[in-house]
């Protein structure tokens, strides 16, 4: 009976997106609850920190696809200008 009961709660916490690391009384512990806010801080920090680097290297490499684009725009127009010179 008590492996099923414990089943059940399993399927419970599953259900609710509960973690399985959680234990009773620790929503009233608060060096534990300001620990796990702590971490959820620097794990956005984290991410935002990665999609800003993200954006940098695709602005670089938007910039570097820009410049090659008016380049070879430049080239296209200075070779049709000799073309017509000829």
């Amino acid at each position: 009976m008590a492996a099923r009961k414990l089943q059940q709660m399993d399927k419970l916490k599953d259900a609710f997106g509960i973690e399985g690391d959680i234990n009773e009384g620790d929503a009233f512990n608060k060096e534990l609850q300001e620990q796990k806010r702590q971490q959820r801080q620097a794990e956005r920090e984290q991410r935002q920190a990665e999609r800003e680097q993200k954006q940098a290297e695709w602005e670089q490499r938007k910039a570097e696809w820009e410049a090659r684009a008016k380049e070879e725009a430049s080239r296209g127009k200075e070779y049709a200008d000799d073309v017509r010179n000829r």
